[in-house]
């Protein structure tokens, strides 16, 4: 798995009479835990570089440098794979490697909530949907920064819980209405591609048993509404 972090300090280290750098690197995104290397050839503060790690074995962290070029440093965005010299993008690897990539991002299943009530003093607007498991959801979002306001949105939720349990309403170059015309009652999203839920499925049905497993988890509440709070777009 391959991750972007950032250089956010650095330090001069001497070990055996050679002359290092300590640098300390936050991840950014999805795995954002702060890491320490000792390396001397890194950027300076505030600038990315990649870490690559095992997903299967515990191979030891490895600082990458991406020679390849933007189209592929763009398809990243917070995490991606390589097997061998091979990249795969969020949305590759989940059809090639489905378990492995559901225990360790998950899988994000979109849905349109149309904008309700709008709280005037504090730019925020209610949002209201049928989730995948059916249950009617009111999402509270701040809409301060937009010029208009959509009369939908288009927000997504991880079923793996164990990883995230918040919903997210996309950007809004993601909030399209080719988009939003992609979504049935729910679709999925791969970092920014929205994709139906025939198309992902029909490719690949274990991620439809993944989205069966998290209905059936859910289940178990018995509450009818849920009322929370939306996180920025992404």
């Amino acid at each position: 798995m391959i991750i972007p972090t950032q250089v956010i300090k650095k330090q001069d280290h001497t070990s055996h009479h050679f002359k290092s750098q300590k640098v300390w690197l936050k991840g950014l995104g999805l795995y954002n835990d702060t890491s320490v290397v000792i390396n001397s050839s890194l950027g300076k503060v505030g600038s990315t570089v990649y870490m690559q790690f095992s997903l299967e074995c515990s191979l030891a962290d490895t600082l990458l440098s991406i020679t390849e070029p933007d189209s592929i440093r763009s398809q990243i965005h917070d995490f991606g794979f390589y097997e061998g010299e091979n990249f795969y993008n969020y949305h590759d690897y989940s059809l090639r490697k489905t378990d492995l990539v559901y225990y360790k991002v998950g899988f994000n299943v979109i849905h349109n909530a149309v904008c309700g009530m709008v709280d005037n003093q504090d730019s925020t607007i209610m949002l209201c949907f049928n989730d995948v498991c059916g249950k009617y959801q009111n999402v509270k979002y701040s809409v301060k920064g937009y010029s208009t306001i959509p009369d939908t949105f288009l927000v997504y939720r991880n079923v793996n819980e164990k990883l995230d349990t918040k919903w997210h309403v996309c950007a809004p170059e993601v909030n399209t209405p080719e988009n939003r015309a992609k979504i049935t009652d729910y679709g999925y999203i791969f970092h920014y591609d929205v994709y139906s839920k025939q198309e992902i499925e029909s490719q690949c049905p274990r991620i439809k048993d993944y989205v069966e497993q998290y209905k059936k988890r859910m289940s178990d509440n018995n509450t009818n509404t849920t009322e929370s709070t939306a996180q920025e777009p992404e």
